[in-house]
């Protein structure tokens, strides 16, 4: 029953992932639709990468918020690729390496329940 709830669960999971991908934006327009809080990455044209929130977005370029005290003023002209982090594609990989380790101890403590010829530590003892 377990195992059907966990597949269940990451059949959802990858599911929603991929009604709400991660990755370039594309088109300015989208670049103002982007939340404030949501973090991202810019990848500018002389090859440098910048990580932060955005500020503000306007016609001319955005400004970048930097570790919420650096502020960055980078022209639109200079900006190769937007892309968002997912917290949903962070919570995925965490759902599915929690799942495998999980099984694999699981796995691992069945093999000891299961175990019938192995005699308890009384009758080894002759008791």
């Amino acid at each position: 029953m377990t195992t059907r709830i966990a597949a269940l669960l990451f059949t959802m999971s990858i599911a929603a992932a991929a009604q709400n991908p991660a990755g370039p934006v594309a088109g300015w327009d989208r670049v103002g639709q982007i939340t404030k809080t949501q973090k991202i990455k810019l990848y500018l044209r002389d090859g440098r990468a910048l990580a932060g929130t955005i500020q503000e977005c306007g016609p001319d370029g955005l400004t970048l918020v930097q570790r919420k005290t650096k502020v960055i003023h980078v022209r639109r002209e200079d900006i190769a690729e937007v892309t968002k982090n997912s917290h949903l594609k962070g919570a995925m990989w965490g759902g599915i390496s929690g799942f495998g380790i999980g099984g694999a101890v699981g796995a691992g403590r069945a093999v000891q329940l299961l175990d019938k010829n192995n005699p308890t530590p009384k009758d080894r003892l002759g008791e």
